[in-house]
């Protein structure tokens, strides 16, 4: 009995299962702290969005939920996804404003008149309007008002603050304008950004239809033959007329660089 050899073999085996145990211990320990830090980010994320009020800055944790149970059967077909969905609302500060006008005097269908003409603007409101009232022969007044708005101007960044947290910062740059906001990551993307892998973005869903073959041989004379059939995903049914014959074929792809067989 060689020891030697069985002393080698046992050396080599205890190698391995410490190097498959160490393997699964840190995979472990990994999947356990991303639990912890996904878990984290929910918590706060949530609180943050019930908490908070509005104002023209906000800074929020972002909310973790699964986005992409949300699809519908033509958007899942079509191999959509979803990485991050937001809500904002907008608070409109109240427009105040007090001053002289232009006051005038004129007559027109409806009678004598007194008119006063006003306009300004107040943050991102101009205004221009003007009030008439008649004495005579009973007395009445009406006015207008014109309102023009700018365009709001918001920005958002989604980062990882120091706490370790991702979070988003929302900003109106457009004075008058208050915000809130509802923020929500998917957690595959959550996932990948704490992990460093890439997004396993999907592939849209398997694809179907109909096929025509002319096939044409130079070896064997007079043999031209067309075919009819359909195609679902990788497999492929024809029917050659001429021949008489039905074939099914099956295509699959073995990648170098990955070391996997896929469909």
């Amino acid at each position: 009995m060689n020891f030697k050899l069985i002393g080698f073999g046992v050396f080599i085996l205890a190698i391995a299962l410490a190097s498959i145990f160490g393997y699964l211990y840190f995979t472990e320990r990994t999947d356990h702290a991303n639990d912890n830090q996904l878990n984290t980010q929910k918590y706060n994320g949530l609180q943050d969005q019930m908490n908070q009020t509005a104002d023209s800055l906000k800074i929020l944790a972002v909310q973790i939920g699964d986005l992409n149970t949300q699809k519908d059967k033509e958007a899942n077909r079509k191999g959509y996804w979803m990485a991050i969905a937001e809500k904002y609302q907008g608070v409109l500060d109240s427009v105040f404003k007090s001053g002289e006008g232009n006051a005038t005097a004129g007559e027109d269908s409806e009678g004598k008149y007194f008119k006063s003409t006003f306009g300004g603007k107040e943050n991102f409101v101009s205004y221009l309007g003007e009030t008439k009232y008649y004495p005579l022969p009973l007395p009445r007044s009406t006015y207008n008002i014109k309102l023009g708005f700018d365009t709001l101007n918001i920005s958002s960044e989604l980062y990882r603050d120091t706490d370790k947290l991702w979070k988003i910062k929302v900003e109106s740059k457009t004075p008058g304008v208050r915000l809130k906001n509802y923020y929500t990551i998917d957690s595959t993307v959550f996932n990948s950004l704490i992990s460093g892998t890439s997004l396993p973005i999907p592939d849209p869903a398997t694809d179907w239809g109909v096929l025509g073959q002319l096939a044409v041989s130079r070896i064997i004379p007079n043999t031209v033959d067309g075919a009819v059939g359909g195609y679902y995903g990788v497999v492929s049914a024809k029917y050659f007329v001429k021949e008489k014959s039905f074939w099914v074929d099956v295509t699959g792809k073995f990648s170098l660089r990955s070391w996997k067989f896929g469909w």
